[in-house]
């Protein structure tokens, strides 16, 4: 892979950084993106907030992903996510790191994507963001959202949730970057309570609806 110099930032203290592995499904780069957070997280770098996003290539659709990390050095940084992805088995990867990219045109072109919609916080999906490790189980809406990153619950429909009211995690979720907000769409679920609107393991078609 060849090296990087500049970075887009969506703060001083932050880089976000686009990556295409040719990763097919969100499940697959979802446990991609975990591991990197506790490898992350052994080195004692903590919080990072890791994307997915759908990119489309000539011969089908599949999923990019955008890697924001608490450090200022660009040159540390792509280093180190050198060392810490996995390398695919049949094609370089596509990397992107502000102005510099590496690897196959059509990937590291999607990378670039990915990481400017993260940057700009106007589409994909966080799949692990600061605080993520604590919406377990049955939580109001307002601790979910003094104790994440997450700034609006939107009911489906309903506009946003009340504070008060009781929102089952399912152990699962996954907000979405809309309109420069970090934003989990819900609905309506038992007894009164909400339900993130991604389910755990969704079907196909209900992945394609989700994006």
């Amino acid at each position: 892979m060849s090296p990087f110099t500049q970075t887009p930032a969506t703060s001083n203290s932050t880089l976000v950084a686009g990556v295409d592995l040719l990763t097919m499904t969100e499940p697959d780069a979802d446990a991609v993106l975990h591991e990197l957070a506790r490898e992350l997280a052994a080195l004692g770098i903590l919080d990072p907030t890791l994307g997915t996003h759908r990119a489309q290539l000539t011969d089908g659709a599949h999923i990019a992903l955008s890697i924001e990390i608490p450090i200022t050095d660009p040159v540390q940084a792509w280093a180190l996510l050198q060392e810490l992805l996995p390398a695919p088995q049949h094609r370089p990867p596509g990397m992107s790191l502000g102005n510099r990219r590496s690897g196959p045109t059509d990937l590291h072109s999607s990378a670039a994507s990915a990481a400017a919609d993260h940057a700009a916080r106007r589409g994909g999906r966080a799949a692990y963001f600061p605080g993520i490790d604590h919406l377990t189980g049955a939580i109001t809406v307002r601790d979910l959202l003094t104790g994440s990153s997450i700034e609006q619950v939107s009911v489906l429909a309903g506009g946003d949730a009340d504070p008060d009211t009781i929102l089952q995690t399912r152990d699962f979720v996954r907000p979405r970057w809309i309109a420069g907000h970090l934003v989990l769409p819900v609905q309506p679920g038992p007894d009164g309570t909400l339900v993130p609107f991604e389910v755990p393991n969704p079907t196909p078609c209900c992945a394609d609806h989700a994006r």
